[in-house]
């Protein structure tokens, strides 16, 4: 008599938990995830692996596992792979040549300081980017600047 009494409750017990599952709207949906560039994610992936590698090395090599030779090759090998990856990675995603636009900010400020011009330069709180002093906002990541942070 107990064990029907406790097989009643059981199944009692997951119908109550199982029953929100079979309500429709608690079906499963798909959702489609942000497929992107095989490339970019192929190359994101190969930088996690070569981060935690290096991450690892230390690891081991504080614990003494590995001697301070091996500890500087490997690392160095590693440091190479993760320059690889990371410089391959901004190539695919910033395709424009975001070098270029750098360096001719740094040419123009250059210019304008051989001409004796008094040259404030802002930078953003939240991305650093660099801001004219009357913007009221940054133009990379839109946040709003405050008079004191744009120089006003």
């Amino acid at each position: 008599m107990i064990e029907i009494l406790l097989l009643l409750m059981t199944f009692l017990v997951l119908g109550y938990v199982l029953y929100p599952f079979y309500q429709p709207r608690y079906r499963w949906a798909y959702v489609p995830t942000e497929e992107g560039d095989p490339r970019i994610q192929h190359l994101q992936e190969a930088k996690k692996e070569v981060l935690s590698a290096i991450k690892e090395i230390e690891f081991e090599h504080q614990m003494g596992k590995l001697s301070l030779s091996d500890y500087e090759k490997l690392r160095s090998e590693y440091q190479k792979k993760a320059l690889r990856v990371l410089q391959e990675l901004d190539r695919l995603n910033h395709p424009s040549g975001g070098v270029e636009q750098l360096e001719e900010e740094i040419r123009a400020y250059r210019y304008k300081l051989k001409q004796g011009q008094q040259v404030q330069v802002r930078f953003c709180p939240e991305c650093g980017a660099a801001v004219e002093p009357f913007y009221k906002f940054c133009v990379q990541c839109g946040r709003q600047l405050l008079p004191t942070e744009r120089g006003g």
